[in-house]
């Protein structure tokens, strides 16, 4: 067992709470778009090889003219609870590509940047959705208690 816990409910009221679908996502808007965060169930949260968690969980980018966009999130933390890895899929294709992380003077830093732009078009907003995911990860981090 890792000698920490990420806190999920701290995470969800970041997002406005859990307060959607049977209290399962939170929904908010982030410069004018809207977004759907799905809450990990304890399926999306395990012991990975490192002696740490992994954490998987979907977002949305509503829109609802001109349908919406996906993806699947996995972040494996390691035994001290730093993350140590992410991975993206692309809902409708799974297509995946692995998310550049990297730790400066202590700080988490998430690159994403060129493999987004490779799965998903800069159409209908999906260039913010990239930092809200990005965001997504910087928070969770934030959320881990020894």
């Amino acid at each position: 067992m890792p000698g920490y816990c990420i806190d999920l409910y701290r995470w969800g009221a970041q997002y406005g709470g859990w307060r959607k679908k049977d209290g399962q996502a939170a929904e908010f808007k982030n410069s004018g778009h809207d977004y759907r965060l799905w809450k990990p169930d304890n399926t999306g949260m395990a012991i990975n090889a490192l002696g740490g968690m992994t954490v998987s969980y979907k977002m949305d980018h509503r829109k609802p003219r001109q349908g919406d966009s996906h993806c699947f999130v996995l972040v494996d933390f390691n035994k001290r609870g730093r993350i140590h890895k992410s991975e993206i899929t692309k809902g409708k294709d799974g297509s995946k590509f692995a998310v550049k992380v990297s730790y400066k003077e202590g700080a988490l830093e998430v690159d994403l940047d060129q493999a987004w732009r490779s799965v998903f078009p800069d159409t209908a907003g999906d260039s913010n959705f990239k930092n809200v995911v990005k965001i997504s990860i910087l928070k969770l981090q934030q959320c881990t208690l020894a």
